[in-house]
């Protein structure tokens, strides 16, 4: 998918955008789109005038950028959606937030260089949960089961660990339902010394809008993550287990999928449960650090 990502940015950003390209190394390359400034300066206009630019899109995924001001609940319901039609197929995007092109640039220099593809693997106390965590450890995700770590347990490991957070369980605005419920205050007392490569929480309404507080929100705009999949409202289990169980598949089956490829994975397949769960999620931040597991024997 590398060939097909996009970043949309303001087009008075395109000098600097465009230098950053030439005088890169290795790259993963990036096709820009350019959001007109001119009448933009209104957030909900310009948002409006997003979606419109990702529909004649042929990307197979996205990152747009939009002002650090779109980084709250309010404007959660505005953002553009995890999966978008676009001109010749599903567009999976992201969002991320930043008010000029220096903040963009190093974040994905970041991002790029950080290479830890280690799953950490982390539950609510039932059953349901547990055997999913438990599939995932067979096939060589971190165990951080909540029969054998405790709350505090749990939080100090979180402050060293690397690579990819996994959750599954219950969870709200304010809290995730595991170790005897974590809430805001515990993670942003607990942030690991460098950001996650990716948080995937497959769970309810961590991502909430119009809501004074939002676990998820707080979680990356922290810096705690550079990528975030976060529900904006509540979903059934067994449909998140069924999605659990889909990438367990394709990351056991395909070597270094990232995230957007696992979104866009699903949305090809056509099942129409698993297409609106996925609709309920929004992406944040950068989609294409690839995960890896490796099989116990």
């Amino acid at each position: 998918m590398d060939k097909f990502r996009g970043l949309l940015i303001p087009q008075s950003w395109r000098n600097e955008a465009m230098k950053w390209m030439a005088g890169r190394q290795n790259p993963p390359c990036y096709q820009f789109i350019w959001v007109p400034d001119k009448n933009t300066d209104d957030i909900i206009l310009r948002l409006k005038l997003i979606k419109e630019l990702l529909k004649s899109s042929t990307l197979g995924s996205i990152l747009y950028v939009l002002p650090k001001a779109c980084a709250t609940p309010f404007f959660i319901s505005k953002w553009p959606k995890t999966i978008i039609k676009g001109k010749s197929g599903y567009i999976v995007s992201s969002v991320y937030f930043a008010d000029q092109w220096r903040q963009v640039e190093d974040y994905i220099n970041q991002v790029e260089n950080e290479f830890s593809k280690e799953i950490h693997a982390t539950c609510q106390y039932q059953f349901c949960y547990t055997e999913t965590l438990n599939e995932w450890v067979d096939f060589g995700a971190k165990n951080y089961h909540p029969g054998d770590f405790r709350k505090g347990e749990f939080l100090s490991a979180l402050k060293s660990i690397k690579g990819h957070w996994i959750y599954w369980g219950h969870a709200h605005s304010k809290n995730l339902g595991a170790y005897g419920f974590i809430s805001i205050e515990d993670l942003m007392d607990h942030r690991p010394k460098s950001p996650f490569q990716s948080t995937i929480w497959l769970s309810c309404a961590t991502l909430v809008p119009f809501r004074k507080k939002s676990i998820a929100l707080d979680w990356f705009i922290s810096g705690s993550t550079h990528c975030l999949f976060a529900s904006t409202k509540s979903v059934q289990t067994t449909r998140n287990m069924s999605l659990s169980k889909l990438w367990l598949e394709l990351i056991s089956h395909y070597e270094g999928l990232c995230i957007a490829d696992l979104i866009k994975n699903t949305v090809e397949k056509g099942d129409k449960e698993l297409i609106s769960l996925v609709k309920d999620y929004r992406l944040l931040g950068y989609p294409w650090s690839r995960l890896q597991l490796f099989p116990r024997k």
